[in-house]
């Protein structure tokens, strides 16, 4: 039976409270809702609000909704709450302290959800929210590309982006003893105090790590479009902190050591995964929530990009490379084969290297694929936006 869709309407407008990230009440994202929930936990989750709860008081309320008749007999406390952490429609909160609050709808629930086992409501969700993302390309035209633009901007300028850029490379830095350079192994004192990088946010949460499928590459293996690089497993997206645990608790995602972490990390990085933080509220300034690890033949964000869809390349960078030795440049162009934004490339009519520092996300691809040590990583903090691309047919 379909959901009355002023209830859903409420519910996508308290979702989209919880973040800076709003997702507009259009039919395919009604869909992932009616796949996703019935009436019961859709009146429950109305009754949650926005509010932060602990599990004493969640429950409370389901029992005054069982006894005055607002849910059915149908859900027990404990399917109620199986349901609701396996589908993540509540998450901890940032604090972590036994608070949980309603998810936002994505980043947050959408990814969430369909992370978990392959199964035929999973599957339908995913699909139908990806017909909404593929309506960023339809609407990718004049007025409505300059005020998409003209927003992202404004974001930019006010240093307020959703997502942050890391690199797994080692940045450039000197200190008295020596110069650290870009191939050097890392150490652990530099995993730590090495800002923007995917290893620093991993020590942070070294004890709360997990791996869980990627929405980008698991649609692509589910639609038979399939990836150039197969060798990129399907588990690469890592969520960390309280998250996780609540995600390898309800089966979506297992847990993997912080060393395994790291190695994953540094293999990612080789086989030209960009690596993004999804965060609390939308916004890069608050705690990590994961690190999705993403080629930019599958990224929704960075495939989306280049193929024209309304920009959605709204992030905090960290790094940005610099030219260290033009000569030892061959044309090979693995800089802009594998950079997400075109922001670095080899152009051979001029014969030389070209770089749009304001497209640059700091992902430090174009020196890990560079065989020739043309670039190094050195720290550059910064807020990005990529304005759209005109939309490839």
């Amino acid at each position: 039976m379909a959901l009355e869709k002023k209830k859903v309407k409420r519910l996508i407008g308290m979702m989209n409270e919880m973040t800076a990230v709003k997702i507009p009440a259009m039919g395919p994202i009604i869909r992932c809702f009616e796949l996703g929930m019935d009436e019961d936990i859709l009146n429950y989750l109305l009754r949650v609000g926005t509010a932060s709860h602990d599990v004493g008081t969640l429950r409370k309320l389901y029992e005054t909704m069982r006894a005055t008749g607002e849910l059915s007999p149908k859900w027990s406390w404990d399917a109620l709450w199986a349901e609701l952490m396996e589908m993540s429609f509540l998450i901890p909160c940032e604090s972590g302290e036994g608070y949980y609050e309603l998810a936002s709808i994505f980043p947050g629930w959408i990814e969430l959800c369909t992370s978990g086992e392959r199964t035929e409501k999973r599957v339908a969700i995913m699909e139908s929210f990806m017909d909404f993302w593929k309506l960023l390309k339809t609407l990718n035209v004049g007025p409505i590309r300059a005020k998409s633009d003209k927003e992202g901007l404004a974001v930019r300028d006010a240093g307020e982006s959703r997502m942050g850029a890391l690199t797994s490379v080692t940045q450039a830095r000197t200190s008295k003893k020596r110069s650290v350079s870009v191939n050097e192994p890392l150490t652990s004192e530099q995993q730590v105090l090495t800002e923007g990088t995917a290893f620093e946010v991993l020590a942070r949460h070294k004890d709360h790590i997990a791996v869980m499928n990627c929405i980008c590459r698991n649609h692509k293996e589910v639609s038979g479009d399939g990836c150039c690089h197969a060798d990129i497993p399907l588990k690469s997206c890592m969520p960390v902190g309280s998250i996780a645990e609540q995600l390898i608790a309800s089966g979506v995602a297992e847990r993997v050591n912080y060393e395994d972490a790291l190695e994953m990390m540094r293999d990612f990085e080789k086989k030209g995964c960009i690596h993004t933080t999804f965060h609390y509220s939308g916004n890069a300034d608050h705690e990590a929530l994961a690190i999705c690890n993403c080629c930019t033949d599958c990224c929704l964000l960075y495939s989306g990009y280049q193929e024209g869809y309304l920009s959605k390349v709204q992030v905090k960078a960290y790094n940005a490379p610099e030219v260290i030795d033009q000569k030892a440049c061959t044309g090979c162009n693995q800089c802009g084969k594998h950079c997400p934004t075109n922001a670095m490339y080899f152009d051979k009519a001029k014969g030389g290297l070209e770089f749009d520092f304001e497209k640059c996300v700091g992902c430090g691809q174009c020196v890990t694929q560079c065989a020739f040590g043309v670039h190094r990583m050195v720290p550059n903090k910064r807020d990005v936006y990529a304005m759209t691309k005109k939309k490839k047919h």
